[in-house]
């Protein structure tokens, strides 16, 4: 009997501090949630506030507002009834939420009303509305409830609040109110979008406790107002912001109350997290874990009875003593083994070990060769073996992994939820025994045969836990119940190991949310100075990768901030700090690389329970990719806005341009150079040349002006330039070229080309005034993906012109602007500020990219890279003609279409000088039917691209070559975008000279059109 007691009494100790155990689990779950709860009501409670005071106050300055607009004088004079309503309905209009604006004289009678045009009969003199006023008790504002309705208003039930001010004469005499009723719908849309649960509430009290507002409304008895208004005028009066658990006395439900102040008001606004709500998962875990504690405890307690008779029997029978001695000794050790492996099980967190770690458990617990844990893989039980564990005996079976599919019987064990236990014969013998089929060769074989479920916390089937072959004799009952217990507290570490994992990969989740959106966060304590950073704000910040927040010292964040931006930052997060307002800004962070990065930030004060700030918190996120992209778009709009503008200029502008340089080029051919005039028309013709060349400048930045690429080599171009460099640079200037062997070819405009080298020449030359080295190097080059990303260009392959100077270089600021278009460090009248943008332009219109590199006293690169072009020869190069050949007509007619009468005549007399004869008319139509009166006497067709009233461009072109398909054409515009030109390029087959041009230009091009076999003129 000692030995009985003893196990009963160690029994009802176990089932003691079981009981302690998954008490004190229980009660750490419910401060859990009761401080998740107190949280959320008291950030719900905050916004509630803040609400409310913007709220009041938006209808405050109104009412404010409308005291100015309406004298005190005003309210006694019937006469301006009229205009008083239709001042408070204009405000009513501009308000939202509004019920009714509404005036009254100093004797509470109700005058106007800004929803009603008729007389009003209401009677105020009593309305708290206005006995706040009255008297001189209260010069503010004053507000009142819902339970005090204005009488005579439009609606005065669907008001929420009542806000009223005095109106005063000129010597101050109280003259009556202005008030306004605020809709209860206004309001409460704004609660509809605070999440207080099923049973939550919300709402707004005085000071002295009165409740003004609750969502959702309820009736109140008197006796249960003055309950509520004595426990929060005391609570307000002791504490004005906190939590507390309320039972309310309105409608009996327990609740977790936060209130707030509502900041320059005499209001306290509250939230109300119902504990049916947010206690609801702590009472289900607690019936859970009742239901489990009890039926732990009981079977303890069975187990300590049953040992305890078993010892008891063991007095009266030696035999019999002896046996159930060596039983519980067995049970015992079971138990303690059991006991000890319950921990090891619960601490696993990966699914897999643990599925393997019970199999494990439960062959040893029990004794047997075979142990298989399978989980339940649908509704229909199908199993999937996930935990095998076998004996040495069955060594050559450990890779079995074969999938039962719910038939048989297994299925009675998990569609039931019940243990079986049968011996081989019984086994074989069952109805639902299914011999494994075609897989009974794949299968270990079975001896006798014992199964437990696996049940969830829901009461589902998880899978099935099955053991045969055991070491001694058949399976007993006792080895159902440990097997029992086993499933039991397999099945809750299964669970729990799930729930790990599915968190774990929620926080990877998240840890990659922020790095794909560089979005980081920080929190700091002020108690040690110290600062817990996300692995993204950990990066910035230049510290080691980590999937996890790590811990590090305050002075590390302050460290990495921009010196520049350090005193503001710093003072901007003092101020937070002792404001308590919510802040945000811009800041720089430096890398211990060197490099920076643009941030944005924004953070908040942070309190402990008794409302005392303890640190802060924010969010940052990198933006400076963000502010990249901003620029390259402000550029890209402002190249497009310089490019509208030029091109809305170019086309008149060039004609008047070509009718001053042609007819200056035929007069001076006419007058002897030393003739009086001639220098002056010289110079109004060197005039008119620049200004030609500066709208060209404008439209290369914009990207608009005709491009007629040819695929280069560009060493031969370099090495052709050769002689002009040297004619272009001082002695005191060496140049250099460094050209690359097996150099790709590129596509380009070579005339164009040519000029943004030697503008480049030119400001290397202007950069060295003292002399100095400038270099020229060609090269293969490759932009990838994440530097053409970055630097607004396309990856792939390129061929590059670097040239390099040795002058005084570009500080950052210059640096910044260099493209910019009439930005210049020359001094007035020695530079346009056209001559890179020329040059960015053009690369750009070209499909390639430029970029600068530059120090202050170490001289400036800039690198051009064109895109290579495959499968092609470089373009044939044409003797240079001496300047001042002229090639002559030799009589043929020119059809001149040009719309402009100026232009038109100009180019007559310059082809009549040219000895061309020609027939000029001004539209596309005049142009058909002179070809169709002489279709063979006409050579060549000179036409302007843009012609009104119909047939232009590709139009015409089509139309004439109807009429003679052998016909030479050229084109000549001061600006066209569309008709002939795509991306920038002239179509193939077609010629053009851009206006202004001089005499020998056009007499050249004409000259090469004519003489061209009939295989290239189209």
């Amino acid at each position: 009997m000692k030995a009985s007691r003893i196990v009963t009494y160690c029994g009802v100790a176990l089932s003691l501090a079981i009981t302690a155990a998954v008490s004190l689990s229980l009660w750490q779950h419910y401060n859990d949630a009761y401080q998740q709860a107190r949280q959320i009501a008291g950030n719900l409670a905050t916004a509630l506030a803040q609400h409310t005071r913007q709220t009041i106050t938006t209808y405050d300055r109104e009412l404010l507002d409308l005291s100015k607009d309406i004298p005190g004088e005003a309210v006694f004079q019937e006469e301006l009834h009229e205009t008083n309503r239709r001042l408070l309905t204009m405000h009513a209009a501009d308000t939202l939420g509004v019920v009714d604006f509404f005036l009254t004289d100093n004797m509470g009678k109700l005058l106007v009303s800004s929803h009603k045009a008729e007389r009003l009969a209401g009677d105020l003199s009593s309305h708290p509305s206005f006995t706040g006023h009255a008297g001189a008790v209260n010069r503010g504002l004053v507000i009142v409830g819902p339970s005090h309705p204005v009488p005579g208003l439009s609606a005065p039930e669907q008001a929420a609040l009542t806000l009223s001010r005095p109106l005063t004469t000129w010597d101050g005499r109280f003259a009556g109110i202005v008030g306004v009723s605020l809709s209860l719908e206004y309001l409460q849309r704004f609660y509809a979008s605070l999440e207080v649960g099923e049973n939550g509430t919300l709402g707004l009290f005085t000071l002295d406790g009165e409740m003004l507002v609750r969502d959702p409304p309820i009736k109140m008895d008197p006796a249960a107002a003055s309950g509520v208004a004595q426990i929060f005028g005391n609570r307000a009066e002791e504490r004005p912001n906190g939590e507390m658990m309320l039972l309310s006395p309105l409608d009996t439900k327990l609740r977790l109350i936060a209130y707030r102040t509502v900041p320059e008001y005499p209001l306290l606004a509250f939230v109300g997290l119902s504990a049916d709500d947010f206690l609801a998962d702590w009472l289900m875990h607690t019936l859970f874990y009742g239901f489990v504690l009890l039926v732990i405890v009981t079977t303890l307690i069975v187990f300590s009875r049953l040992l305890g008779k078993a010892l008891h029997r063991q007095n009266r029978n030696l035999e019999k003593l002896n046996l159930s001695e060596g039983r519980a000794r067995r049970q015992a050790e079971q138990l303690s083994y059991l006991a000890a492996m319950s921990g090891d099980m619960i601490a696993i967190r990966d699914v897999d070990a643990l599925l393997n770690k019970i199999t494990d458990v439960a062959r040893e617990l029990i004794g047997a060769h075979q142990a298989v844990l399978s989980l339940s893989a649908n509704a229909h039980f199908a199993q999937t073996i996930h935990g095998i564990s076998l004996s040495e005996k069955y060594a050559a079976w450990r890779d079995y992994k074969e999938e039962a599919t719910g038939e048989g019987i297994y299925r009675l064990v998990c569609e039931n939820n019940q243990p079986m236990r049968l011996t081989q014969a019984e086994l074989e013998a069952h109805p639902a025994f299914l011999n494994f089929g075609a897989a009974k060769d794949r299968h270990p074989p079975m001896n006798g045969w014992i199964a437990v479920p696996l049940i969830d916390k829901e009461g589902g089937n998880l899978g099935v836990l099955q053991l045969t072959d055991r070491y001694e004799g058949d399976f007993v009952e006792s080895d159902i119940i440990l097997l029992q217990q086993l499933a039991f507290l397999g099945a809750s570490a299964i669970e729990n190991a799930r729930l790990y994992t599915a968190l774990a990969d929620s926080q990877l989740d998240f840890v990659e949310a922020e790095r794909i959106a560089r979005l980081g966060t920080w929190r700091w304590n002020a108690d040690n100075d110290s600062a817990v950073v996300s692995p993204v704000m950990a990066q910035m910040l230049g510290l080691e990768d980590a999937d996890t927040a790590l811990r590090i010292e305050g002075r590390q964040m302050r460290r990495a901030i921009h010196p520049d931006d350090y005193r503001r930052v710093i003072g901007l997060i003092e101020e937070a700090r002792q404001t308590g307002i919510r802040g945000a800004t811009e800041l720089r962070l430096v890398h211990p690389s060197g490099r920076e990065r643009i941030c944005w930030t924004e953070y908040h004060l942070q309190h402990d329970a008794a409302g005392q700030p303890i640190g802060m918190f924010g969010v940052i996120q990198d933006i400076t990719e963000r502010r990249d992209t901003e620029e390259r778009l402000r550029q890209a709009q402002k190249m497009d806005a310089i490019g509208q503008l030029t091109g809305g200029v170019a086309h008149d502008f060039n004609n008047l341009l070509q009718v001053i340089i042609g007819n200056l080029d035929l007069a001076l051919e006419a007058r002897p150079a030393v003739e009086t005039g001639a220098e002056e028309m010289r110079l109004a013709l060197s005039a008119a040349e620049r200004a030609a060349d500066l709208t060209r400048k404008l439209l290369a930045f914009s990207r608009k002006q005709p491009l007629q690429p040819d695929t280069l080599d560009m060493n031969r171009v370099i090495r052709d330039m050769g002689s002009l460099l040297n004619r272009l640079l001082p002695p005191s200037i060496s140049v250099e070229t460094v050209l690359s062997g097996g150099l790709w070819l590129t596509s380009a405009d070579r005339s164009q080309l040519e000029n943004v080298l030697v503008n480049l020449a030119v400001n290397a030359r202007d950069a060295m005034p003292e002399g100095g080295k400038l270099t020229i190097e060609t090269g293969n080059g490759h932009l990838s993906d994440d530097y053409a990303a970055i630097h607004d260009a396309q990856a792939g392959q390129y061929v590059m012109i670097a040239v390099t100077d040795t002058g005084s270089g570009m500080p950052a600021s210059v640096l910044s602007r260099a493209f910019d278009p009439f930005f210049t460090t020359k001094p007035d009248g020695q530079g346009t500020g056209l001559g890179l943008s020329m040059a960015y332009g053009f690369v750009k219109q070209s499909g390639g990219h430029i970029k600068i590199y530059s120090e202050v006293g170490h001289g400036t690169t800039v690198k051009i890279y064109l895109p290579r072009v495959h499968d092609a020869a470089p373009a044939a190069v044409d003797p240079l003609a001496p300047e001042n050949l002229e090639p002559r007509g030799r009589g043929e007619t020119i059809l001149v279409v040009e719309d402009e009468d100026m232009v038109r005549r100009t180019v007559e007399r310059i082809l009549h000088d040219l000895g061309y004869r020609s027939i000029a008319v001004s539209t596309g139509a005049e142009a058909v039917a002179a070809l169709s009166a002489d279709p063979d006497g006409i050579a060549l067709m000179f036409s302007d691209v843009v012609l009104p009233r119909g047939l232009m461009g590709h139009d015409l072109v089509a139309a004439v070559r109807a009429l003679r398909p052998d016909l030479r054409i050229l084109f000549t515009s001061g600006f066209t975008e569309n008709s002939i030109i795509h991306q920038g390029k002239l179509d193939s087959g077609v010629h053009l000279i851009s206006k202004p041009y001089k005499k020998i230009q056009l007499a050249r091009k004409l000259r090469a059109l004519l003489d061209a076999p009939d295989t290239t003129y189209n």
